[in-house]
């Protein structure tokens, strides 16, 4: 399926009616319909065990779980814990209570919706538990399928990451996207130390010096963003100033001229 003709997701109206859901669903509620069959039903989401043994989880994916079952215009029961509540293998987190026909094509997107949302939830929270007092962004953005950023993001940010990385995802948390600082800015770092070494004449070693000025002043404009220290803004301003001096200067010695020229 596409949403827009552009990527390989389903799109909202394609879970809400069911599409994305396991094939059997769909011959069961046919054998059901044809029978005339649809009998009151309580459906319980547990977790029988967890990954590694482990004692320990934490719940997300609620809130669009709830969203997609209040679209299926039935009359349904849900009784659930709340987002960010810890869990153990075998305790009940959500139950369901209605007409089976009504939930059964959406089981399948049900369990897809909360499992994966918990298990970012459970895996930052257990990262949160190691940092402790530091801080701690997520970059899930970069590992997996734009589309769903947004949801790795607030699952993590459920689990205790500090911030996160994707603007939209910063947007939607209603907070200010965070994070370090492109590899290439770090490159273009090494790069222009190398050409200052190695030169091999002044004014190749000039301009790397200049480039280098340029780089630290990105540097601590990146940095004043996720700690909020201006500070760093007024490094980066007197390092412009001081870096364009310094070239100018260069240039003139250069040149053979006099500074007040």
């Amino acid at each position: 399926m596409k949403e827009n003709g552009i990527f390989h997701v389903a799109s909202g109206a394609d879970i809400v009616a069911g599409r994305t859901t396991d094939v059997y669903f769909e011959r069961t509620l046919k054998i059901l319909r044809a029978r005339g069959v649809d009998p009151l039903v309580t459906m319980e989401v547990a977790a029988r065990e967890l990954p590694l043994g482990r004692r320990w989880a934490l719940f997300a994916g609620l809130e669009e779980a709830l969203r997609m079952l209040g679209r299926l215009n039935a009359p349904l029961e849900v009784r659930c814990i709340e987002e960010g509540t810890v869990f153990g293998p075998g305790d009940a987190i959500l139950s369901i209570t209605g007409r089976y026909t009504a939930i059964c094509l959406h089981e399948t997107p049900l369990l897809g919706l909360i499992c994966q949302a918990s298990g970012i939830a459970t895996a930052a929270a257990r990262c949160r538990k190691a940092a402790g007092d530091r801080t701690l962004l997520s970059f899930g953005a970069r590992r997996a399928h734009p589309c769903i950023a947004p949801m790795i993001d607030r699952s993590a940010w459920i689990g205790g990451a500090d911030g996160v990385s994707a603007v939209c995802s910063a947007a939607a948390l209603g907070i200010e996207p965070a994070g370090t600082m492109p590899h290439a800015l770090v490159l273009c770092l090494v790069l222009c130390l190398y050409r200052i070494l190695r030169g091999p004449t002044v004014p190749d070693r000039a301009v790397a010096i200049d480039i280098m000025g340029i780089v630290v002043v990105g540097f601590c404009a990146v940095l004043c963003v996720p700690t909020g220290q201006e500070w760093y803004i007024d490094i980066g301003i007197a390092w412009a100033l001081q870096s364009f001096i310094a070239t100018l200067a260069l240039a003139k010695y250069l040149e053979g001229k006099p500074l007040d020229e």
